[in-house]
């Protein structure tokens, strides 16, 4: 309400002071914050530029613009009702009571485009993270296949090379003994 007050004083068609909202914007330079800081600028075809970049640029996540197509396209609604209501011919010549209504209706527009680009902020880390998790996923299954194949080729080793000779030493073994046995039996 103070932001609203000094605002009355101010510029009629300053509904933010950026100063107030800065926390919110985001990192300088992210998506939010270039759409957000062109609003707060009252460049509204920069910010309409934005998300239809956004629109149009390619995803490295398959499920992305299926998920957030529909939020960018409201996002461009949003920002086309505050520039109408920001460009309102006649602003000036309304009550007070009009204006600060006007101007509630903005900043409740501002707000609801600022938690929708928040909102895709939210579904693209959880689509990061998801694809994380399934790298993940085929790291760990190829670390198992790959330790199975060495336990099966070392058994088969066992099998195929250590128990060949061990049967071998074992009968050869066992026809010396008897042999010796034998020969001092007399027999």
């Amino acid at each position: 309400m103070k932001a609203l007050d000094s605002r009355q004083n101010s510029s009629p068609m300053r509904f933010i002071e950026p100063n107030e909202e800065s926390a919110d914007m985001g990192k300088a330079g992210s998506f939010r914050y270039n759409i957000l800081h062109a609003l707060l600028e009252e460049k509204y075809s920069d910010a309409v530029d934005y998300i239809k970049a956004e629109i149009e640029k390619e995803s490295v996540y398959p499920k992305y613009h299926k998920k957030v197509d529909r939020i960018f396209h409201h996002g461009i609604d949003l920002v086309s009702a505050i520039r109408a209501k920001r460009d309102f011919p006649g602003f000036k010549s309304l009550v007070r009571s009009k204006q600060a209504e006007l101007r509630d209706k903005i900043i409740k527009h501002y707000r609801e485009l600022e938690s929708m680009l928040k909102k895709i902020e939210e579904i693209e880390d959880g689509l990061k993270r998801e694809d994380q998790r399934s790298t993940i996923y085929v790291v760990r299954s190829l670390w198992f296949g790959a330790l199975v194949l060495l336990l099966v080729a070392f058994f088969q080793e066992i099998i195929g090379g250590l128990a060949k000779t061990g049967y071998v030493f074992s009968n050869n073994s066992a026809n010396e003994l008897l042999t010796y046995l034998l020969e001092k039996l007399g027999m």
